[in-house]
Formats: structure tokens, C-alpha cells, sequence
């Protein structure tokens, strides 16, 4: 390895370049990622040869062994390439996607949520903002959500805008 460095039982860098690993069974799995950033206990165990990340938080994951160009900051969080996850159990699956917030989940490309709870389906292009927001979704697209508990049962609704507390309630 060039230039990595491991600290923690069971910590890893494989034969990649310039990984930076802190933890206990941190990169375990690691066979040549680059420029990656692991700081956590079992921390990006699934990530095998993406590079460029930045994942920190105890038990904090990819989605996928190549996953490449994520930050993923919080415990138990999760991501995929070119996402931005930062919270207690967030998550984003659909690339270039931004999940902020405990429990916060963007599963579809280009979504935004921010907010406990809140959440978007694996339609594309959805943005949600507040508290619970968007968490029954499921297939849903294009659709703003701002407030709280806002679009709740909107499952496979599209092209929505929707402002206020517990709006678009029942709109499936």
C-alpha cells in the first residue's frame, strides 16, 4: 500500500493508495479502494475497490463494494456513489442524492431530503423538507414536499408541491 494507514484491530487497507483507516474491523473487506476515508468501529465493511469516500460513524456503510465519491457521516448510515448522508441511520440508494436527518432515506436519483424521518421513494428528482415527511412513499417523482408530516401517504404520486403541516395527507 502507498501512503495508507490503519489503526484498530482488524482495520484494513488493502493494496489501494492513500486510505486512511481508524477503527476496529474498519475496511475489513478492502482489496484496492483509493483515497478513502474510514473512521469507525465496522465501519465500511462492504467497500472493496471504490474510492474517494469519506465515511464515518460506527457501523457505517455503502451500498455497494465499488461505491465511489459518498459521504456518509453518523452512525449506522448508509449511501451509495456521489451521495451525501449525514444522520443517526440515514440513507441514500439513487445517485446524486442528499439524505440529512436521523432516519432521513433518499431512495431515488437526484433526491433531496432533509428532516427526521423523512423520506423518498425510488422515483426520481423528489425533494423533502421537515419532519416525517414524504414516509410512505414509494415510487413517487418529481414531487416538493415542505412541513411537517407533509405528502405522508403519497406513495406513487407525482409532480406534486405541497407547503404546510400534514398537507396532501391522503393524496396516493
Amino acid at each position: 500500500n502507498a501512503n495508507g494507514i490503519a489503526i484498530g484491530n482488524g482495520s484494513k487497507i488493502g493494496i489501494g493508495a492513500n486510505n486512511i483507516v481508524i477503527g476496529t474491523n474498519a475496511l475489513q473487506n478492502d482489496v484496492s479502494g483509493i483515497d478513502n476515508t474510514i473512521i469507525g468501529n465496522s465501519t465500511a465493511i462492504t467497500l472493496t475497490t471504490g474510492g474517494m469516500n469519506v465515511i464515518m460513524g460506527a457501523s457505517s456503510n455503502v451500498n455497494a463494494a465499488a461505491t465511489a465519491n459518498a459521504v456518509i457521516l453518523g452512525a449506522g448510515a448508509s449511501g451509495s456513489s456521489t451521495c451525501v448522508v449525514i444522520g443517526q441511520g440515514a440513507s441514500a440508494s439513487g445517485g446524486n442524492s442528499i439524505a440529512i436527518g436521523q432516519g432521513a432515506s433518499a431512495q431515488g436519483v437526484q433526491d433531496t431530503v432533509i428532516g427526521t424521518n423523512s423520506k423518498t421513494g425510488s422515483g426520481a428528482n423528489n425533494t423533502s423538507f421537515g419532519y416525517n415527511v414524504g414516509s410512505a412513499s414509494t415510487t413517487s417523482s418529481d414531487n416538493s414536499f415542505i412541513g411537517s408530516s407533509v405528502g405522508v401517504l403519497c406513495t406513487t404520486g407525482s409532480r406534486n408541491t405541497a407547503l404546510g403541516s400534514s398537507v396532501l395527507l391522503l393524496n396516493i
